[in-house]
């Protein structure tokens, strides 16, 4: 009898434990399924400046770090932050797509950054991956990240600038047998818009005008007579010519600080003039020319209001020194 509990003992065990074995395989949990998981790794060619109602682009690094799956095709979502952590309070400024990423996998995509009229001041860019929330990742808290340098987001120029510039030149030449003499005096009034920032400053002619004035005189002394041309220079003109959609008076200036304005001054002029020949009498002609000129205007002053510039330098068209002795004048840049 005592065998036979045994075996019967052992045979009630054996079907205990298989019930307890059956009833663990039946229980256990299926491995979890592997998730991406989203981030951003880098924001590249964050501008210094910018002018507000503007645009600019960067370049978004993706990354893909976790659970060895793919991470399927998303949107990035770009903000412009003050405190470089993404917020309620941060501006919605872009958004671009970004294909399928491997598992630790980087993907580079571009972007473009629109500004409203009313950002203003310092801001880091911040991207955020998966904007949609469209991909289950094993963390949602880590998709947004910001660029490592600020954005300068600063106000549009508007502004009118003015003044007078008077151009000087007064020379005798003589060499040999030849006298070449010249005196002239060209005065223009300027009125030129200028707008904008960044790489995008525009300076135009508003009705800015000149007048020139002068005399000229070639003289050759032969040994049997004297040959003589004499002319005399004078127009009052405005640069823009009625029907044509460059003006002859333009403009360019440096950002940020509007240190530089550069113009080209080109003024055309009418001759009337004579060659006189060896007690001939004076045989009349008529002509027209032009001059070119270069100039910096430096800044001298500024406030909130105005920034006042001054002529630094003169040269031609060529790059080559000016033609003109002098040149002087104040601008004025009244900003709005």
């Amino acid at each position: 009898m005592h065998g036979r509990r045994t075996a019967m003992g052992f045979i009630v065990a054996m079907l205990v434990t298989g019930s307890l074995v059956a009833g663990t395989s039946a229980d256990a949990k299926p491995k979890p399924k592997p998730r991406p998981n989203l981030g951003i790794n880098d924001i590249l060619r964050v501008p210094a400046q910018v002018r507000a109602g503007g645009h600019f682009g960067v370049k978004v690094m993706v990354i893909n770090q976790g659970g060895a799956a793919r991470a399927k095709a998303s949107q990035v979502s770009l903000h412009l932050s003050r405190d470089a952590r993404k917020s309620a309070g941060d501006l919605n400024v872009g958004r671009t797509s970004v294909g399928e990423i491997d598992d630790w996998g980087v993907q580079t995509v571009p972007a473009t950054i629109d500004l409203p009229e009313s950002a203003i001041g310092s801001y880091y860019v911040i991207a955020c991956a998966d904007a949609a929330r469209k991909i289950r990742e094993t963390r949602e808290n880590d998709n947004c990240n910001a660029g490592s340098s600020t954005v300068e987001v600063v106000a549009p120029i508007e502004g009118v600038l003015t003044g007078t510039l008077d151009f000087w030149s007064s020379e005798e030449l003589e060499s040999g047998n030849t006298l070449e003499t010249w005196s002239r005096h060209a005065q223009a009034e300027i009125t030129m818009e200028i707008s904008g920032r960044g790489t995008d400053i525009r300076v135009v002619d508003d009705g800015s005008s000149y007048t020139w004035g002068g005399d000229y005189a070639f003289t050759v002394r032969y040994p049997e007579c004297v040959t003589t041309n004499s002319e005399v220079e004078e127009r009052a003109d405005a640069f823009q010519k009625p029907g044509e959609q460059i003006s002859d008076l333009e403009g360019r200036a440096d950002d940020p600080t509007l240190q530089i304005v550069d113009l080209s001054v080109a003024m055309e002029y009418d001759i009337t003039g004579s060659i006189t020949s060896c007690g001939q009498p004076p045989v009349p002609y008529t002509d027209r020319s032009e001059y070119t000129t270069g100039l910096g205007l430096q800044q001298v002053s500024a406030t909130d209001d105005a920034i006042v510039y001054e002529v630094s330098s003169d040269w031609t068209g060529a790059g080559e020194p000016s033609q003109w002795d002098t040149v002087e004048g104040t601008l004025t840049l009244t900003l709005d």
